[in-house]
């Protein structure tokens, strides 16, 4: 059951079931409701963590992504693994080396152009590559996006073909600015990015990133700090090209769907 509406028909069936709580949905949904609330969604979000309770005390297991979450639950709940979203061992394995611009390139993969939730809050970080020389910023997974030098917009493109588009710029980041629901969060573009040899930057409030990378990521605490960090690597882009080829060397061995596929296994066959 991916959500606690399928969940809780899944309960009511009588058969075990595996809740999936792939992105805290109560926690989540809560963050949502503070930027878009109403009394009816005040009220939902009462139900919704009331039977988000329910399925994980009755659950037969629980998935999620990341350590905060899995400790959390566990208090209603003491089968519940940590399944982070990577890439397959093949995918990373078949991504080729291409040659870079000489301009920094950073790249963020997701929309900038449709409105976030707070906790993905961007307001503000196109116009950083307009207003300082921090080299360009290419944007996949956003449609409605067009490309207005020096930023530029590639729409949607599928999974494989993304990994090969991304081995051909220097940075991957995450820009979202820091929010209390990060520690909660552990988005499946960072291992997309060090899948294809980019450098990575996050918020400093990512924990779960942080810690599986093993702390060769970089982290921003605003972006008066993410200017500064992009300034100095667009003036020396082989700085980020090194330690994008140090972070590609470590996800081959270690952010891999391999490396944890034997949990998901292992908590089936205990049903």
């Amino acid at each position: 059951a991916h959500d606690i509406i399928a969940a809780k028909l899944a309960l009511k069936t009588g058969l075990p079931f595996v809740y999936d709580d792939h992105e805290y949905w109560s926690k989540e949904a809560k963050y949502r409701m503070c930027y878009l609330r109403s009394p009816l969604q005040a009220y939902g979000w009462l139900i919704w963590r009331k039977w988000e309770k329910e399925v994980l005390r009755k659950a037969a297991g629980v998935v999620t992504i990341c350590d905060n979450t899995a400790n959390e639950h566990r208090a209603y709940n003491d089968k519940v693994i940590v399944l982070p979203n990577l890439p397959l061992r093949e995918e990373v394995e078949e991504i080729e080396e291409q040659n870079k611009p000489k301009t920094l390139s950073t790249v963020y993969v997701g929309s900038l152009s449709q409105p976030q939730p707070p906790y993905r809050d961007m307001s503000g970080f196109m116009e950083l590559f307009k207003e300082n020389r921090i080299g360009n910023l290419v944007v996949i997974g956003d449609e409605k996006l067009k490309s207005e030098p020096p930023i530029y917009s590639l729409g949607v493109m599928p999974h494989r073909k993304l990994l090969r588009e991304l081995a051909k710029y220097h940075i991957g980041i995450i820009p979202w600015k820091k929010h209390p629901f990060h520690r909660y969060c552990n988005p499946n573009k960072a291992y997309e990015y060090a899948a294809a040899g980019l450098h990575v930057i996050v918020p400093s409030d990512m924990d779960a990133v942080i810690s599986m990378f093993n702390k060769l990521c970089e982290t921003f605490e605003d972006y008066n700090d993410m200017v500064s960090m992009l300034s100095y690597y667009a003036e020396d882009p082989e700085e980020a090209l090194k330690k994008g080829l140090k972070i590609k060397e470590y996800a081959k061995q270690h952010l891999v769907w391999e490396n944890y596929a034997d949990r998901l296994i292992g908590l089936y066959r205990s049903l």
